[in-house]
């Protein structure tokens, strides 16, 4: 079952699931890395909002189980395939069911700059892969990378939502692209405030995070690999200062690499350390950081990541083909 033929199975079934004054909306939406997505949504007549359920990881997940079956295995699966196509309808409906914002959003609400002032944020992306996103959406370059804007939005329009801020909005508030890095430089920490901790620790309350959705879980993969292919070990506890292994993020695992921008965190880390720091992207939701005043690894480990990048980590979780390197001396980033 190609890809297409999937998606209209699976539209099929859940038509028969929902309320019959609901409605699905299939569209192609474009996230980041201009990788590009099915998203559903179940609309009702009752509300204006919905969470966007993206079809594509299911049909990932469908392959896994059912891919390279010969006719008589698939004779044999032909009733169980059905049976997971429901299953699959069954757990839509229920994220959906589970992240239904309580209210309505008001528009009105969002064309009020002074309104929305304390929710802005910012997030990293890389600047490459992102270009055609860049043309319509106020960004100011960084490195290799952008920082661009979200408005945070309350918990009841579902956990972590956020709307990107675009230059249509900017031209609505009248105000400019540095205006918003100001406002975010403060409200980011305070709305995602960060989260530094030994890669034993991480490693420790990965069960404990399981629920969190799986783009905002840590990069294990690229974890693992750093740990074999560095020979460093990571610590028992933070602070202890004989640790060579972290990572930093937020408390929500949420676009958590951006926390490379928070005033004087990284020079905070590097003098609790005494050390200037490697700072190895995983993903667009954590770095890893390992203290070192020696910087002839950095090419090294930009190779690192970049393999990784290629056989572990989905598109659309990608920050940068680049490791950094705090120097402590000169309180900047340097890449390769």
């Amino acid at each position: 079952m190609d890809y297409e033929r999937f998606k209209e199975k699976l539209m099929e079934i859940l038509t028969t699931m929902i309320p019959k004054d609901a409605t699905l909306h299939l569209q192609s939406v474009t996230k980041n890395n201009q990788v590009h997505l099915d998203g559903l949504a179940i609309l009702s007549p009752n509300s204006n909002i919905s969470p966007t359920i993206y079809l594509n990881y299911y049909y990932d997940d469908f392959l896994n189980q059912f891919y390279n079956l010969d006719e008589e295995e698939t004779k044999i699966q032909e009733l169980k395939l059905q049976e997971y196509l429901v299953t699959i309808a069954t757990t839509i409906l229920k994220i959906h069911n589970e992240n239904l914002p309580t209210e309505n959003f008001s528009v009105s609400f969002f064309k009020d700059f002074e309104k929305i002032r304390s929710k802005i944020v910012f997030k990293l992306v890389n600047y490459e892969k992102n270009r055609d996103l860049l043309r319509g959406i106020p960004h100011i370059p960084y490195l290799d990378l952008a920082i661009v804007f979200l408005c945070f939005l309350d918990s009841q329009f579902g956990q972590n939502a956020t709307i990107l801020i675009t230059n249509e909005h900017l031209k609505l508030w009248k105000v400019l692209d540095r205006e918003l890095y100001e406002i975010a430089i403060l409200n980011t920490p305070c709305l995602l405030p960060e989260e530094f901790c030994t890669m034993e620790a991480l490693i420790e309350n990965l069960m404990e995070i399981t629920d969190l959705p799986d783009s905002n879980l840590p990069n294990q993969q690229f974890i693992q690999d750093v740990i074999k292919d560095s020979n460093y070990l990571e610590s028992s506890s933070f602070p202890n200062k004989n640790g060579s292994m972290y990572v930093l993020s937020n408390h929500s695992k949420l676009f958590g690499a951006s926390c490379i921008l928070y005033q004087n965190l990284l020079k905070k880390i590097s003098e609790h350390f005494s050390s200037s720091l490697y700072i190895l992207p995983s993903s667009i939701h954590e770095v890893i950081i390992i203290p070192s005043n020696d910087c002839s690894s950095l090419s090294q480990f930009t190779q690192m990541v970049q393999e990784v990048n290629e056989t572990q980590l989905s598109a659309e979780e990608i920050l940068s083909d680049h490791a950094y390197f705090y120097d402590e001396s000169k309180k900047a980033i340097l890449y390769t």
